[in-house]
């Protein structure tokens, strides 16, 4: 039987906290053991409450790896970012590690995982590069919620909120305004297509 549990100990709320939403709920239809062990007052702990998923709450890693190994050498430690990376591969159980970015990536711990997920090919590329054999790292790209609709008025309100014309197209970006996610490229792009005008706000 597999057993998962969940480690990320971020405060707030971005893309890899909604990542790891999406595969707790995911998990849970398929009625598979799991807990999340999570930052105690963080964004992550409130929306698993939320979703009924079973969820340790914990100040830091130190904790984290205690609860881990409190729950044996059954369980497998799913490391969600960077700084639970220790936490999993120092456990008790089996190891899991996603990575989310294409920085370079140190050899250790993370030598240790016994696997290592990829949510895109540049990160695969970047793990290959930095020497992890292709045994080691899967490739699985991170999942949309195709269930998930938004209220038919909501397009409208926005538009109105922001004051722009109905007859105009409209594309939106969501993401974090940091160099690793290159937002200017996007800009640059469309401002380049003839006849189109680039708002930001």
């Amino acid at each position: 039987m597999i057993k998962v549990a969940h480690l990320d100990l971020e405060r707030g709320w971005r893309g890899g906290q909604r990542q790891v939403s999406l595969l707790v709920q995911n998990l849970q239809q398929q009625e598979i053991d799991q807990v999340a062990i999570v930052r105690q007052g963080g964004a992550l702990a409130d929306c698993l409450y939320g979703v009924g998923a079973t969820v340790i709450p914990v100040p830091g890693r130190v904790a984290a790896w205690r609860a881990l190994r409190r729950l044996g050498a059954d369980w497998i430690g799913h490391a969600h970012t960077g700084g639970t990376i220790p936490v999993a591969v120092f456990g008790p159980g089996p190891s899991v590690v996603t990575r989310r970015l294409d920085l370079a990536a140190r050899r250790f711990p993370l030598s240790r995982a016994d696997c290592i997920v990829a949510i895109s090919r540049p990160v695969q590329q970047s793990l290959r590069a930095a020497g992890f054999p292709a045994g080691q790292v899967e490739l699985i790209p991170s999942a949309i919620d195709l269930g998930r609709k938004l209220p038919t008025d909501a397009r409208d309100r926005l538009r109105q909120q922001l004051q722009i014309p109905a007859d105009v197209r409209v594309g939106l970006t969501v993401g974090a305004l940091v160099a690793q996610k290159d937002p200017l490229t996007l800009v640059r792009a469309v401002r380049d297509c003839p006849g189109n005008y680039v708002h930001v706000w």
